[in-house]
């Protein structure tokens, strides 16, 4: 009965000692017109550390705890910004050989760095929160 005891009282400690702070933050990235952005990488900065997300085809993100920390982010004040969000074109060359074009970006530029996005977001805690976010096309 005292190992049963000791047992049970080993697995809380570990449960609660191994639970993380973060939030389970995602939403969508659109355009006004309902559109998705299909592509980049969205970042949280909250003045210490960024945490980032892949955008996907159909505009989700879900921003990662970096270092081992779980999923999910910490509570607290964020400023969002996104990269990656240009699409670089192949262009067959004379010779049929293809090459890469210039970018094309997709997203307007402003809302690809933290200093100009205008995009924030206060994360409380409280387990999961959904953050969608509209920016224009260029």
């Amino acid at each position: 009965m005292y190992l049963q005891r000791l047992f049970f009282i080993a697995i809380i400690v570990l449960l609660v000692g191994g639970c993380s702070d973060n939030v389970m933050l995602n939403g969508t990235v659109t355009f006004p017109d309902g559109t998705p952005v299909t592509k980049g990488m969205i970042n949280f900065d909250s003045g210490q550390t960024t945490f980032m997300g892949a955008i996907d085809r159909q505009g989700r993100y879900a921003p990662a705890a970096q270092n081992g920390n779980g999923p999910g982010i910490p509570p607290g004040k964020y400023r969002i910004w996104l990269t990656g969000t240009a699409e670089v074109p192949n262009i067959a060359g004379a010779d049929n050989t293809v090459h890469q074009g210039a970018p094309i970006e997709k997203v307007a530029r402003k809302f690809c760095n933290p200093e100009t996005s205008g995009l924030t977001c206060e994360v409380n805690p409280g387990g999961f929160r959904r953050f969608d976010i509209v920016v224009d096309k260029p």
